[in-house]
């Protein structure tokens, strides 16, 4: 039960629950206005949650593809949805009703598990993503990121850990609140120190070690 896979089960245990819809790409997936009322089932696609500072500006805190589940912190705590969800290409999504999925859960255990441990790697991403605001180090912001997507989303290759999304240098930037031109040149010289490298928008981690000097500056500047 602990290496269960929770994206694997939840394809099959959702497979005749809910009802599926297309998300335009940059299209809102208004669960404000639905806080609590459905959990949301990626079957194809790609979808962040955005939060906006006071002044306006945006950042990606989660990113989430083919077989997350989303929407499940809202329906356990009934409250509204303080982040904005976006798809950034088209996706299929499929909507599950709150009573549907609970009655789910009711029936198979092990579905619970699946939802924790889905849960408990978010909770690993949000809290490195608090962190990575305590500072204003592009370079750790990036690198804290790119550790968190190869840890999710990393598939081993012989020239080192891939990760498995097509990211452009756009998504990047808003996952590290940082500008195109910093963010640029941040890949441009972990690229050139032969940390990582991307073809055709696929990112590969070549010497994690290096990446992780890098993001471990955060845990040393907040404890400066």
């Amino acid at each position: 039960m602990f290496d269960i896979n929770p994206k694997e089960y939840f394809r099959e245990a959702f497979k005749t629950a809910g009802w599926d819809r297309v998300y335009k790409k940059g299209e809102s997936i208004h669960m404000d206005e639905e806080p609590g009322d459905y959990i949301y089932f990626i079957i194809k696609g790609k979808v962040v949650h955005i939060i906006h500072d006071s002044s306006g500006k945006e950042r990606i805190i989660l990113l989430m593809d083919d077989g997350d589940i989303f929407g499940e912190v809202t329906m356990f705590e009934e409250k509204q949805n303080l982040v904005i969800s976006e798809p950034l290409e088209d996706s299929v999504i499929k909507k599950i009703p709150k009573g549907e999925f609970a009655d789910l859960l009711n029936k198979d255990s092990t579905l619970y598990f699946a939802v924790i441990k889905s849960l408990t790697k978010k909770f690993r991403w949000l809290v490195m993503d608090l962190m990575d605001l305590s500072f204003e180090n592009v370079y750790c912001r990036v690198a804290t990121n790119l550790l968190m997507l190869m840890d999710m989303y990393g598939e081993k290759t012989e020239g080192g850990v891939q990760i498995s999304l097509k990211l452009s240098q756009s998504d990047i930037c808003r996952m590290a609140g940082a500008s195109r031109v910093s963010v640029t040149r941040v890949m441009e010289e972990f690229d050139r120190l032969g940390i990582m490298e991307v073809r055709d928008r696929l990112i590969t981690i070549k010497r994690p070690e290096l990446l992780k000097e890098w993001a471990n500056l955060t845990i040393e500047k907040l404890m400066d």
